[in-house]
């Protein structure tokens, strides 16, 4: 077991307010692009006894995972290109070392030496079929759903509860409360230890509690050695349902991000990526608004108290908790921690909180017209241009999902269609994209694009489109079907890398409603995926001619190339 003076590691806080690039990854995730958001602020490191190379990099694993787990709907299988925060497996170069036999040891001493090592075998046996963990349920008489799993491996314990509501719950008026309201639940403290012992106290524990927020999920997470579970648990608890909410805390929140709005224009690609999925969506829809300084500006300490009180509720909870411990002494720990924890009635009596409808707009499916256009954004000096393209996805129950899935790999990567084509033969762009983002509870996104010179903007944009044109039309060869299915299954392993991982995934599913053997859905589903169904579904859901396509660049120069070849350019202001 791991000591705590091994192990002290400095805190960071990392809480979602801003947009972030997709990721690929085989797992689908419950938010869309536009509405997954970021912004880290960072406490001092320790000063206590620096830890030793295993230990930091045991602790880290831990506590990095649990950081990206904190938006637990990226714990779903489902595309490459996935929209938001993805749980990854951490290499642990460290602990791999430390688990060489003698017989391998001795093997490199011979190789330093000058001696042959010894042949590598030919022949290695198959492996074994994942299989889900064996964990432990319980449903507490407040309704809160509890998720045990013994992992003794490593002496250190996580923890993570999730809960339905997330921006999806936020008026319109107040966009940013959301991850504002995370923010403040973690770097205000609680009642009984306020921000700066909550914060001391964690530090000398080598501990750590974070908190997050998506369109539909708030969460907030720990990890700690497993000999000081019983204090850290309780500290968790104490933020997750009496959380302090000062308004010092919520002032520097809010002065950070306006910060982070003041300077957002700054990137050219983070306009076009925000500002496609209005255009998908609609631009007042919940799964494509972004905070500006009007809606953060208009959130009060009276909101954040509502905005906790509406989401962070037991019987739209699921409790996790993974690692080093007996789960009888847990399960008695976490009831007398959390079984007496009753949510205000009414909670929303008197605030303007309201919870918004989930509408699909119709209107904005795969566009309203067969016409060649573009929507520019001004940005004058800039050489480059960025581009960006979507039109309305799918759903994780859609029955093509598996097929559209292997789709992204034919389309992506180093071999792939795209890059193939419009990177490598043609020379039109330094990096480009196109992919499926499949979510639980509304429609994801088909989304790509890149990056290219300003007088190519307009045939990146052509050569793409073919590409994109050409999967609706014929069949994917066997050879390049077998590689992308290929690479969809050997990614589907990931999804078992840790306890954690495995957890958060069992418990998104059940907190939506998901049959828990969805994943072993999705390997059999992309196993039996045939060149046909690819196209069946390719037609079904890609519609490249009428996506709704972004280009950020100097006006002045890429206008008259774009009209030049045809394309009617509408100028499209953004909003700061």
């Amino acid at each position: 077991m791991l000591s705590r003076q091994a192990c002290i590691l400095p805190i960071t806080r990392k809480v979602s307010l801003n947009n972030t690039k997709p990721n690929k990854s085989c797992i689908a995730t419950c938010s869309s692009d536009a509405q997954s958001q970021a912004a880290t602020t960072s406490r001092p490191a320790s000063r206590g006894v620096p830890p030793s190379g295993a230990a930091r990099a045991s602790l880290q694993r831990l506590t990095t995972g649990l950081l990206t787990a904190a938006i637990a709907l990226s714990a779903l299988p489902g595309p490459s290109i996935a929209s938001s925060i993805s749980i990854q497996p951490i290499p642990d170069p460290t602990a791999q070392s430390l688990k060489m036999s003698s017989q391998q040891l001795h093997a490199g001493e011979d190789f330093v030496r000058g001696k042959e090592a010894p042949p590598l075998p030919a022949d290695f046996p198959p492996l074994p079929d994942v299989k889900e963990p064996a964990y432990t349920k319980l449903v507490l008489p407040n309704g809160l759903r509890v998720f045990l799993l013994e992992d003794h491996e490593l002496g250190l314990v996580g923890g993570q509860l999730l809960v339905k509501g997330g921006t999806k719950r936020v008026p319109k008026d107040k966009i940013g409360l959301a991850a504002m309201t995370a923010n403040v639940m973690r770097s205000g403290g609680s009642f009984d230890h306020p921000a700066d012992q909550l914060d001391e106290r964690l530090e000398r524990l080598a501990a750590g509690i974070e908190a997050g927020a998506s369109t539909s999920t708030m969460s907030l997470s720990f990890g700690c050695l497993a000999e000081d579970l019983g204090e850290v648990f309780g500290l968790f608890k104490e933020v997750a349902t009496n959380p302090r909410l000062p308004e010092d805390k919520l002032k520097l929140t809010r002065e950070q991000l306006l910060g982070r709005i003041a300077r957002r224009n700054d990137d050219p690609g983070g306009i076009a990526g925000r500002e496609m999925p209005k255009l998908v969506y609609g631009k007042d829809s919940i799964y494509a608004r972004v905070a500006d300084v009007g809606t953060v500006k208009a959130v009060t300490r009276r909101d954040v108290e509502d905005f906790h009180m509406a989401n962070f509720r037991p019987e739209q909870g699921v409790l996790g908790i993974w690692g080093d411990f007996s789960t009888a002494d847990v399960q008695k720990l976490t009831e007398q921690l959390f079984g007496a924890w009753k949510p205000p009635t009414p909670y929303l009596k008197g605030t303007p909180l309201q919870e918004y409808l989930d509408g699909e707009p119709a209107a904005n499916e795969v566009g309203t017209s067969e016409q060649k256009r573009v929507y520019l954004v001004d940005k004058p000096g800039l050489t480059q241009g960025y581009v960006r393209f979507g039109e309305l996805g799918v759903t994780i129950d859609d029955p093509d999902v598996f097929a559209l899935d292997v789709l992204n790999n034919v389309l992506n990567g180093f071999g792939g269609r795209l890059f193939n084509e419009v990177r490598s033969r043609e020379g039109l762009a330094y990096s480009v994209s196109g992919g499926w983002s499949p979510a639980i509870d509304h429609k994801g996104l088909f989304s790509g694009g890149g990056e290219t010179r300003v007088d190519s903007v307009a045939k990146f944009i052509e050569s793409t489109q073919r590409v994109l044109r050409v999967a609706t039309t014929e069949e994917v060869g066997p050879e390049e079907l077998s590689r992308a299915k290929e690479s969809s299954l050997n990614s589907f392993v990931f999804n078992f890398a840790d306890s954690g991982a495995q957890l958060s995934r069992i418990m998104t599913l059940d907190l939506f409603g998901v049959d828990k053997d969805y994943l072993f859905q999705y390997k059999a589903g992309v196993e039996e995926t045939t060149g046909p169904s690819v196209l069946a579904a390719a037609q079904r859901h890609l519609h490249p001619d009428k996506h709704k396509i972004v280009v950020v660049s100097d006006a002045n120069r890429a206008r008259p190339i774009l009209e030049e070849r045809g394309w009617i350019v509408e100028p499209l202001e953004i909003e700061y």
